[in-house]
């Protein structure tokens, strides 16, 4: 213990002075000309004041040797940003991921190419691209059941460019169609055997 500093005495930092530490009423406290810039407390709890550029607040990660930002410990919801006053809490990149414990194997990245993806080993399980149109690679099991989109006769013929293997539900018909390369086919239904 080299030097010990009594409560709401001060460390100033150089060049001149306007930057200081000071321990008071049971918080640290980093100033910069007399704005606190950041705080904590004897619970740990650190709040942070970002600047007031339009960037908001910046952290840099330089860390080549391991995994970036790493929190250990225990809390009942992980990291709470609810305290953020945005709707946007967290962005990623184009091409970065969000990766699933345990040991990583699930990640979900979005690209500008591609859309949204989410992926086991590298591999695609489910794509969701910027028109709303989903491709899963493995089945759909719906414990409610499979509902199909109703739509008149007139409807299904003015649909534009659909997709081969498309169903949806002919309410003139009351039975499902099918888009082929031929066109659109009824599928022929009987009633259940009782």
């Amino acid at each position: 213990e080299a030097l010990r500093f009594g409560s709401g005495q001060q460390l100033s930092w150089e060049p001149t002075a306007t930057v200081s530490t000071r321990y008071q009423d049971g918080k640290l406290t980093d100033k910069m000309s007399e704005t606190v810039s950041r705080t904590l407390d004897d619970s740990g709890n650190e709040s942070i004041t970002g600047s007031n550029l339009n960037s908001g607040m910046i952290t840099t990660l330089t860390n080549a040797d391991a995994s970036a930002v790493t929190l250990n410990g225990q809390a009942l919801i992980g990291v709470n940003l609810t305290g953020l006053n945005t709707t946007e809490a967290l962005r990623f990149g184009s091409g970065q991921q969000l990766s699933w414990e345990p040991t990583s194997v699930i990640q979900t990245g979005y690209n500008v190419s591609s859309g949204l993806t989410d992926s086991k080993a590298g591999a695609s399980l489910r794509m969701l691209d910027t028109q709303g149109n989903e491709t899963l690679h493995g089945t759909v099991t719906p414990e409610g059941g499979l509902h199909l989109p109703a739509l008149s006769r007139e409807q299904i013929r003015s649909w534009k460019e659909p997709a081969i293997g498309l169903v949806v539900l002919d309410a003139d018909d009351d039975a499902p169609v099918v888009y082929t390369s031929g066109g659109w086919k009824l599928m022929v239904l009987q009633a259940l055997p009782e």
